[in-house]
């Protein structure tokens, strides 16, 4: 950018929090779609953002 803004850190910072976003809406309706209980739920939605079994035991309990 020729004025030296911040553009392309910008536009990462959308795309990271849109797929972020997305990741969670897609755990949603996969549990949903599973019956899945509230707490199972939040097991899933945290192992699709990426989290470890040690860090989602950390997390929830």
């Amino acid at each position: 950018m020729a004025s030296g803004g911040n553009f392309p850190q910008a536009c990462l910072l959308v795309t990271l929090e849109d797929q972020s976003q997305s990741a969670q809406y897609r755990a949603i309706a996969e549990s949903l779609k599973y019956g899945l209980t509230a707490r199972e739920t939040d097991v899933w939605r945290l192992k699709r953002a990426g989290c470890s079994y040690k860090e989602i035991a950390s997390r929830l309990f």
